[in-house]
């Protein structure tokens, strides 16, 4: 019995044995197995995040390539050029105006304008000066040229100024919200080359003064002096202003002295230019506006001294038949209204000039405008005026003509 139990009991164990020895092999074949597994998505995860991280390196390569192009290209300006273009600040404006209407003769007459092309660039050196320079073209009116170049030194808080070079000259206002320019302008507005000073307060009121050496000189000595002067003394705000101005001798307006500079040939004359006046002719402007609530009244009027004064005519001056004593004045009242949905400015003036047949201008002339802004830049302008032309006796036709302008005016 022992015999027989001990060799099975011995079989059963190395029977365990082989069973236990299996299961184990199974047991490290699968842990084997998933090891390989584990190590396959290692390296699959360690693939993703390279190339993820070669992703984020690309982007930003792409969002810096910009950046370094724009450094690139400021690295080629010089400091100073750079500096400079800070400092610049540009601006213009064109006017293309359509006209029709009759002549003094009856002919009818019709055509497109360039009323004015300007464009401008001022550079603000520091802060307390600037330089301004200025281009202007009128078809059939002036040519391509600079128009005004100056240095102004003016801080804010100072109440001094200084302008210095060619400007338009603080005689007049020729405000108007109509296409034609006033009858005023015509006649008194001055560019010159002179020093302009000026001293203002808090409470508009302003005071200036500039000398120049005008192209109408009385003798030889002097075409070479700074013998002109001019003054203004005036008082402005938002709602209303009141000013008066004068200037010494208005024979050097851009009216006046360019039509004795187209009709009087020294030459032919055989007269210096220098001679035509042995003095000066002062004029006064006395300008004035106030707003109340929609309506505006702009006033202007000037006044000359008498170029037939025996004190200031030379022989030369017979060759230039300018009026006794040119003068014009005007008011004018514009109207703002609302008219579907959209702003106007009404506007009617009345305006005359006395002794200024020599300019080609009305002696009285009665105007109707509207405007209004398109956008914030562009605006377009109507007006309906009636010329009536000289008297038989002062050398004109007295007869009158109907006339229609549209402008459209683009500021920039």
């Amino acid at each position: 019995m022992k015999k027989i139990l001990i060799p099975s009991l011995l079989g059963l164990a190395l029977s365990g044995q082989a069973f236990a020895a299996t299961d184990a092999e199974l047991l490290r074949a699968e842990i084997e197995a998933m090891k390989g597994h584990m190590s396959q998505l290692e390296e699959k995860m360690n693939r993703l995040q390279e190339e993820n991280q070669s992703l984020k390196v690309n982007q930003q390569k792409l969002a810096a390539a910009p950046a370094a192009s724009s450094s690139a290209a400021e690295s080629g300006i010089a400091p100073e050029v750079k500096k400079v273009a800070e400092t610049l600040e540009f601006s213009g404006v064109v006017e293309i105006g359509a006209y029709a209407g009759r002549n003094y003769t009856g002919g009818n007459y019709s055509d497109i304008n360039v009323d004015t092309a300007a464009a401008a660039v001022t550079a603000q050196l520091s802060d307390y000066s600037s330089a301004e320079i200025s281009l202007l073209y009128e078809e059939d009116s002036t040519d391509l040229e600079v128009d005004t170049a100056s240095i102004s030194f003016e801080k804010e808080g100072n109440p001094f100024s200084l302008q210095v070079g060619q400007a338009y000259l603080p005689f007049g206002m020729f405000t108007t919200s109509l296409v034609n320019d006033t009858l005023v302008l015509e006649i008194a507005e001055t560019r010159e080359t002179a020093a302009i000073a000026g001293v203002s307060s808090d409470n508009g009121f302003l005071a200036q003064t500039y000398v120049f050496n005008g192209d109408m000189d009385h003798d030889a000595a002097s075409s070479n002096t700074l013998e002109n002067w001019g003054a203004r003394l005036a008082w402005e705000t938002e709602e209303a202003g009141l000013g008066l101005d004068y200037i010494n001798n208005i024979a050097d307006s851009n009216g006046i002295g360019d039509y004795i500079d187209d009709n009087c040939d020294p030459i032919t004359a055989g007269v210096d230019y220098d001679q035509w006046l042995r003095g000066e002719v002062g004029a006064f402007i006395l300008h004035g506006h106030v707003q109340m609530g929609p309506v505006t009244l702009i006033g202007e009027a000037l006044r000359s001294d008498d170029f037939s004064d025996k004190e200031r005519l030379t022989a030369f001056t017979a060759l230039a038949p300018v009026g006794k004593a040119p003068s014009a004045w005007q008011l004018e009242i514009d109207y703002a209204v609302s008219i579907l949905g959209r702003d106007y400015t009404l506007a009617t003036a009345w305006q005359e000039s006395d002794d200024a047949l020599f300019l080609e201008l009305p002696k009285r002339r009665q105007s109707l405008g509207a405007s209004t802004l398109l956008d914030e830049k562009t605006s377009l302008n109507l007006e309906l005026w009636r010329d009536h032309d000289y008297g038989y006796s002062s050398g004109g036709t007295d007869d009158q003509t109907n006339n229609i302008a549209l402008q459209l005016t683009r500021e920039f």
